[in-house]
């Protein structure tokens, strides 16, 4: 929040960055976060209840003051979290780095409001929605796997609904503030703080209501006699035929069924679904022009991912795969499967999303390089590192934070000046013209994905040997080396010379062969050149009066040739 550059809720560059308005949109955006946090701090408080059941295969029944003590308790924790983020917002305005002229008077007005209007109804919503889920499964998991379903959908449903729509559905508001801030203008946005009225009341109406509800759901539920303790069945241990990559075959296909059985599981694989059906609706209708994500208007500095949802949810799985109890499959059946599953998913809502468009020309090589290549690629390879990640992290805790930074890394690299690709775990931006298509684009991004495809197998191979065992960090090294085998010490230095290579032959064309620029030198190039050359810009100059020309287009060279005439003139009353 301390930033200038990467600002949660920058509202436009004519906007003070601790403006009444920049102060509540935030807490919408940080509501996000927030909304995980009442999650698992409801599914950990309730998790609580199914320790005496477990031998039995049945929740014991709570008392109603136990079961509401808890569910405050989480929802305090959540609310407490939540907190922070208001508190940063405080002290990221007092930060000497700031721009002393984007920064306004101090009133502790906003923060009042922000607090009561956003802050506590959110963290309520969240987590009595959650409670729901977390009486019945009594585990944090399934409860985290149900809350990203559901934001999932949202985005999805602000793909391709109107805001009216998706301002109603969205249970944290943060759509409908957006809707109602849509026409402010400069001066309301440093001045006024957006009322509770319009779709925004009757978007926090209909989820307080929602929320009451659902507090009563879960307090019948967990005040019953026994309730079924649903847990996943240990995999069966089938005999692993002749040969090592057969084996690995017959686990992947093992692993995939799993993640098609466990009801969490599906369910964030059918949000998933929806919002890559939806997302490839809107890519085929613009143009192969990506759609912005929702709620990107008040995200200024951060470069949010199309398919962040998407992997959002590839994270989730990626834990669910490599922390289920009795999993006997290595890492690299894991990391297999969930590869495939992503490359499922692509296909199924790639094809169910360019067939809904109605009247878009679907050009299908262009259709399957965008899905595979472009964008699929590196959903792919960030399955491959979620699931090492997880596995060298030991737990799913660790997991799951590490692999949120990198998410919050790859948002916020540009804005802070890292832009290199060698550096960030995503594809070189590729446009995709209707002159030439993708063109010279495609070897880049070749290459970027190769680099990054080495990486990913490379860091598999450690998750293969450092994998935790029993008996602390002796016993995890000890097992490490017993697996360093001859065919994991040859792909790991296969991988290694391939992404050190690879890398070096793009810092060569990036760096060496042509003048890199981050978007800050650029810009201070642009300021330089208007300090040099602004006070010319109004003095008479002649312009165009005959303009006979012919042009060739040569886009497989990205070059041109033009032959003819322009005749320039004095055209005003001044003599240049």
């Amino acid at each position: 929040m301390a930033g200038a550059r990467v600002h949660v809720a920058d509202l436009g560059p004519h906007v003070l960055l601790n403006a009444p308005l920049a102060i509540v949109a935030a807490q919408y955006v940080l509501a996000v976060p927030a909304a995980f946090a009442g999650a698992a701090f409801v599914a950990a408080a309730m998790a609580r209840g199914a320790e005496g059941g477990e031998g039995r295969g049945v929740r014991p029944a709570l008392p109603l003051p136990v079961l509401l003590g808890r569910l405050a308790a989480g929802t305090l924790a959540a609310f407490l979290c939540a907190c922070g983020g208001l508190a940063g917002t405080l002290v990221g305005a007092w930060m000497p780095s700031l721009d002393p002229q984007r920064l306004g008077a101090f009133s502790a007005m906003p923060y009042w409001h922000a607090l009561w209007t956003v802050v506590a109804p959110n963290a309520f919503i969240a987590s009595a929605v959650a409670s729901v889920v977390a009486v019945h499964a009594r585990a944090v998991y399934p409860t985290c796997a149900a809350a990203l379903a559901l934001l999932v959908l949202v985005a999805a449903a602000g793909l391709v609904a109107d805001p009216a729509t998706v301002a109603l559905v969205d249970p944290l508001g943060t759509t409908a503030f957006a809707e109602t801030i849509r026409y402010w203008t400069v001066v309301e946005r440093n001045a006024l703080v957006p009322s509770l009225s319009g779709s925004l009341l009757e978007s926090r109406l209909v989820w307080m209501g929602l929320a009451l509800a659902s507090l009563a759901i879960a307090a019948w539920r967990g005040t019953a006699s026994t309730l079924p303790l649903t847990r996943a069945a240990p995999p069966t241990c089938v005999p692993s035929p002749p040969g090592v990559a057969r084996q690995v075959i017959r686990q992947v296909v093992r692993e995939c069924a799993w993640l098609l059985r466990c009801r969490s599981s599906m369910a964030l694989l059918a949000a998933a679904l929806v919002y890559v059906c939806a997302w490839t609706g809107r890519l085929v209708a613009g143009g192969y022009v990506p759609p912005a994500l929702p709620l990107g208007s008040l995200l200024g500095g951060v470069e949010g991912n199309a398919l962040l949802p998407v992997q959002l949810a590839v994270v989730g799985l990626a834990g669910a795969l490599v922390h289920r109890h009795g999993s006997m499959a290595g890492v690299e059946a894991q990391g297999g499967a969930l590869c495939v599953v992503v490359v499922g998913l692509l296909t199924l809502g790639g094809l169910a999303g360019a067939w809904g468009v109605a009247g878009a020309t679907l050009d299908l090589p262009v259709h399957l390089l965008t899905l595979y290549v472009v964008f699929g690629w590196e959903l792919v390879v960030f399955a491959a590192v979620s699931v090492a990640v997880h596995a060298v992290a030991g737990n799913r805790l660790a997991g799951t934070v590490t692999m949120l930074l990198l998410l919050l890394w790859q948002a916020c690299a540009v804005g802070l000046g890292f832009e290199h690709v060698l550096y960030r775990l995503c594809l070189p931006e590729a446009p995709y013209s209707q002159i030439n298509g993708y063109g010279h684009f495609v070897e880049p991004l070749i290459t970027v994905g190769a680099y990054w495809s080495a990486f990913a197998v490379l860091l598999g191979v450690c998750a293969h040997l450092l994998r935790p065992v029993c008996g602390g960090t002796g016993a995890r090294f000890a097992a490490a080396r017993q697996r360093c085998t001859p065919g994991a010490r040859s792909l790991a230095a296969l991988a290694g010379v391939a992404w050190i290579g690879l890398g070096a032959w793009i810092f060569y064309n990036t760096n060496v062969l042509n003048a890199y620029e981050t978007a800050a030198d650029i810009g201070a190039r642009r300021a330089e050149y208007e300090k040099r050359f602004g006070a010319l810009a109004d003095l008479p100059r002649p312009e165009p009066v005959s303009v006979d020309l012919v042009v060739d287009l040569y886009p497989e060279r990205r070059a041109l040739r033009s032959r003819g005439t322009v005749l320039l003139g004095n055209t005003g009353a001044t003599p240049i």
